[in-house]
């Protein structure tokens, strides 16, 4: 879950507000400011992407730990 992650991992998740389980159940995230990757990503130099990368990996490594 998305609290097991904050709490065992260094990825950086967005507190849970609230979740319920009406109909098809959804949850309320905390907003995180900052710009959509797929937004940015046409815009990012090579070196850019290049770390990018290297951190979802590192996420990803993580996750696998």
């Amino acid at each position: 879950t998305t609290q097991y992650i904050g709490r065992h991992t260094s990825i950086p998740v967005p507190k849970i507000i609230d979740v319920w389980t009406e109909k098809d159940g959804s949850a309320v995230l905390e907003w995180v400011d900052g710009e959509r990757l797929e937004e940015a990503w046409p815009t990012l130099s090579s070196e850019e992407k290049k770390s990018i990368g290297q951190q979802l990996r590192e996420h990803l490594d993580a996750l696998r730990a």
